[in-house]
């Protein structure tokens, strides 16, 4: 892995944030009421308090995905899970912090990190890269934010129509 040596890296932990907006929602005399297949069917729901087995549930999984995350580390890296373990608390380095800690194989810029997927990828001579920045990524964005999330946080339509959708490179090697 290629890190620009100012670039910020590592954040290795799992989280899962969730919201409860149930006493917004009585200021404004909004109720909701939820059908649902199963007791945990609408857990981590935003219109009420996570109760302390969800919380027990929700826990498990991010520990479960932690460890799926360290154990990853620790096969595609020379490091040990000693290591590791003590830089894996969330915090996050320079991308030179994080080579001195063996957590980046070298340092350099875009041009370094496409030769290096290049040459991973077994590409022969130059490769070739498309930009594609039509808009591209605004359906996915759209799609993320539904429109109860529009109603609820003030300015999104503002947001959303400050954003260049066409600055947002996504970039394709061949």
């Amino acid at each position: 892995m290629v890190a620009n040596p100012a670039s910020v890296t590592g954040s290795i932990g799992v989280i899962v944030r969730t919201q409860n907006v149930s006493p917004l929602l009585d200021n404004i005399g909004v109720q909701t009421d939820n059908i649902k297949s199963g007791q945990y069917k609408d857990i981590l729901s935003p219109f009420r308090e996570t109760t302390s087995d969800e919380r027990q549930i929700v826990q498990g999984i991010v520990m479960d995905s932690y460890q799926q995350f360290l154990d990853a580390i620790v096969a595609a890296r020379e490091i040990s899970m000693e290591q590791l373990k003590p830089l894996a608390d969330g915090r996050v380095f320079t991308g030179r912090g994080a080579k001195e800690l063996n957590l980046v194989d070298s340092l350099g810029n875009s041009y370094d990190a496409l030769q290096k997927t290049a040459e991973l990828a077994n590409i022969q001579g130059e490769p070739k890269v498309r930009n594609y920045t039509s808009g591209f990524l605004q359906q996915p964005f759209d799609m993320l934010f539904s429109s109860f999330w529009q109603q609820l946080i003030p300015g999104y339509q503002t947001i959303r129509q400050r954003i260049d959708w066409n600055k947002l490179p996504l970039l394709v090697m061949e």
